[in-house]
């Protein structure tokens, strides 16, 4: 189906819950007799009418709600006009009606919802509800508090990892990832209780009987826990290049790996499972088995790992800083060692380290890692060391942060296993080579090929820089979304300006405009090697880069004219801009080829109950989270994070941010998923209308209420203020939500 298409099903599932609940009040004031004048599904004017009746139906101009006028409504705010004396009151008026009649049209909405959610959400637990597994796709090591420190996740406090299968939450059996989401955020400062099988097996956690205090957010705005829902086997993603018949297709399932057939495992392994255990095989032709609409073929494809991940295969791991105080200080690491192999098996990409690490160090095994390490003349740039791994905030580790080596001069080659060439060597760039910047796709390149300027000789300098000038260096200044969406570009960072530039000459001091002998100014004229900006424009002829001239007073005095500035790179003693000076010619393009990387995304997998009462419980779970577990949230909106309050900022969503879900589930999660967010949404409309307020039909049950026991009307001016109240209420809350959709929805 095309995109139109599906935006046209978000519409008709949208305009069919709101049907719904206008077919509530009109069947009720039907049954009561009262006449029913107007039946609109929308507000504003009117697009289409038509009379059948005594009832015109209409459709008006915003899908965001609708009403049914009955007679005895007036098209004041108070939505009811009390009888003066002296009136006649039709007999089949609204007000005419008996108070039960009267309460029973007001529910009718709100009723007719809920049947109508439940009735879905029975049908989907009988034939599969489609379900998010409850399997640890990730674990986020660190969260950002409302304090704005980093602290460990409770998830990595406990030990949790990747394939990791939730199966109760304080006692309560967990079917779903949506329930360790809502639970979290319920309980708040409240300790829970996981337990937890690894592939079939109970898992004792970290903190001994698995209780752990979810933490604030303040990235999400609200408590979590710190993991991530799994992805399925689904490929979701493909970046290759060219258009081979053998590369893997988008909804094409993985079922086996060279001939291991992945479908008898139990449970079945995760997207993210799948990716680590093809980890050890990066740059290397690999057999596939996928499947689809149940047919099965096989192929063979040189893997280049996980789509949109920047996995850069064949570069070299450099440890770009050594934690104080961890088994990798004190077994002698350095920064700025590139890692050769972790006991004999060559290292190609900086997962393969972190994957022969971690399971080493579960094993209680140490790693015997060979280094290469800048050395003196005549000494060997090889060393072994020996690391005994432990558990850091739950995680095995050894206490480095590695990158892969995509800037700067190329000290090694990785090796690939079975002797495949490395994708670097075969592009032509050898040892000694300096990689000064990576360069834009040529026109009409695919997404696997990596384009870099690489230059030949030259001489090494490196000019010592504090965290506090890398920190400069990077810093960008923030342009507020507004701006952005009427075309404010934010400017680039200084590290965005110099890396892979050429300078040219200095510019004077004054004004930054006149040539300079001296580079000393801070003004640089630079010419890059990337003819275009990310942003697709030249880049600026000059920088001002007067912010380093007190942060690193040497980078100026050490640059001469026609040196390249290539990158930051670490060392034993610290940071350092490394700088290549004396290279003849120009940069040189090379296109590395990377092979074929897959990517997969979440998949709500129909679950499938054991008898039917099972099917009651899932529904009866799902009814009371929506509606009794989400009134009890609404006061976390107005308490502060240090509370366990929630922000509205983070976490609210409107109408166009429905709208997007309803046709993100209809076009990624397929027909039964997008039924059930329709009955989501059947439940959240009947606890938001029965919400004391004024123009909502629990505001108008209670003005019912206090009339009945008052035994007379209310004053027309008290319906008529609190009306206005509650438009202005829910007008403002309507324009608020809406805004947080554009800011996340609209480019920027």
């Amino acid at each position: 189906m095309l995109s139109i298409g599906y935006i046209l099903l978000a519409l008709v599932g949208f305009g069919f819950v709101v049907f719904i609940h206008e077919l509530g009040h009109f069947v009720f004031a039907k049954w009561a007799g009262v006449k029913v004048e107007v039946f609109s599904i929308g507000f504003g004017p009117k697009i289409l009418t038509r009379r059948i009746g005594e009832t015109e139906y209409a459709l008006s101009l915003l899908p965001f709600g609708g009403y049914v006028k009955m007679l005895g409504q007036d098209d004041n705010p108070a939505g009811e006009r009390p009888p003066g004396p002296g009136d006649a009151i039709d007999p089949r008026s609204f007000l005419a009606a008996s108070p039960g009649w009267k309460a029973l049209i007001l529910l009718g909405g709100v009723l007719f919802n809920l049947i109508s959610s439940y009735a879905i959400l029975i049908t989907l637990a009988f034939t599969g509800m489609p379900m998010l597994r409850p399997m640890v796709g990730g674990v986020e090591q660190q969260i950002v508090n409302q304090k704005g420190e980093r602290v460990p996740s409770p998830a990595s406090r406990l030990g949790l990892r990747v394939g990791d299968l939730v199966t109760e939450m304080n006692g309560e059996r967990v079917r779903s990832f949506d329930d360790i989401f809502t639970e979290a955020v319920v309980s708040a400062q409240q300790p829970v209780r996981l337990t937890v099988k690894r592939r079939g097996v109970d898992q004792p956690l970290t903190l001994g009987d698995g209780v752990i205090t979810p933490a604030y957010s303040r990235d999400r705005g609200l408590a979590v826990l710190g993991m991530v829902p799994s992805v399925e086997n689904r490929i979701d993603m493909v970046e290759a290049a060219g258009d081979d018949p053998a590369n893997p297709e988008l909804g094409e399932r993985v079922v086996a790996i060279d001939g291991r057939d992945l479908t008898t495992i139990d449970p079945p392994l995760n997207g993210q499972e799948i990716i680590e255990s093809l980890a050890m095989r990066l740059g290397t032709p690999i057999g596939l088995t996928l499947e689809k609409d149940g047919k099965r073929r096989d192929t063979r494809i040189v893997y280049a790992g996980e789509a949109a991940s920047g996995t850069m295969v064949g570069f070299p791991t450099v440890l770009f800083r050594v934690i104080d105080g961890t088994p990798a200080h004190a077994a002698g690491l350095l920064a700025g060692d590139v890692i050769i192999s972790v006991d004999g098996t060559p290292i190609a990409e900086v997962s393969q380290l972190l994957k022969r690490v971690r399971e080493q160090t579960i094993r209680g095994q140490p790693c015997r890692i060979t280094v290469w390490r800048e050395s003196a003349v005549g000494e060997s740039n090889l060393r072994d060391v020996v690391v005994h791994g432990t558990t850091i905030d739950g995680q095995p580790r050894i206490g480095v942060e590695p990158r892969a080596l995509t800037r700067g001069r190329l000290p090694v080659l990785p090796l690939l296993p079975d002797a495949i060439e490395n994708p670097l060597a075969k592009a032509g760039i050898a040892v000694g080579d300096t990689i000064i910047a990576p360069l834009p796709p040529a026109d009409g390149d695919k997404a696997n090929r990596l384009r870099f300027a690489v230059l030949s000789g030259g001489e090494r300098v490196l000019v010592p820089i504090s965290e506090v000038a890398f920190t400069a260096l990077l810093d960008v200044q923030a342009v507020p979304k507004l701006q952005r969406w009427i075309g404010a570009k934010a400017a680039q960072s200084l590290a965005e300006q110099l890396l892979g530039a050429r300078v040219v000459a200095g510019l004077d001091a004054g004004d930054g405009k006149g040539p300079s002998g001296s580079l000393s100014s801070g003004y640089l004229t630079v010419r890059k090697a990337a003819p275009m900006t990310a942003q697709g424009k030249a880049p600026a002829p000059y920088v001002d880069a007067r912010a380093l001239v007190d942060l690193v007073p040497d980078l100026f005095t050490t640059l001469r004219v026609d040196d390249w500035i290539v990158g930051v790179v670490a060392s034993p003693a610290g940071l350092a801009l490394e700088i290549l000076r004396g290279a003849e010619g120009e940069p040189r393009s090379v296109q590395v080829e990377r092979g074929v990387a897959i990517g997969f995304d979440h998949e709500e997998v129909p679950y499938r109950i054991a008898n039917a009462s099972e099917a009651f419980e899932i529904v009866n779970t799902t009814s009371y989270n929506m509606v009794v577990k989400t009134l009890q949230l609404i006061p976390r909106f107005f308490r502060s994070a240090e509370s366990g309050g929630i922000n509205p900022n983070k976490s609210l969503t409107g109408p166009i941010g429905i709208f997007t879900q309803l046709k993100q589930r209809a076009e990624h999660f397929g027909i039964a998923s997008y039924l059930k967010f329709l009955a989501l949404i059947g439940l959240n409309l009947f606890l938001v209308n029965l919400l004391p307020i004024p123009i909502t039909d629990g505001g108008q049950l209670v003005f019912l209420g206090i009339e009945t026991a008052m035994r007379r009307p209310l004053p027309v001016m008290v319906r008529v203020v609190a009306a206005w109240i509650g438009y202005v209420l829910v007008i403002g809350l309507m324009l608020y939500v809406c805004g947080l959709d554009l800011s996340r929805y609209l480019p920027g």
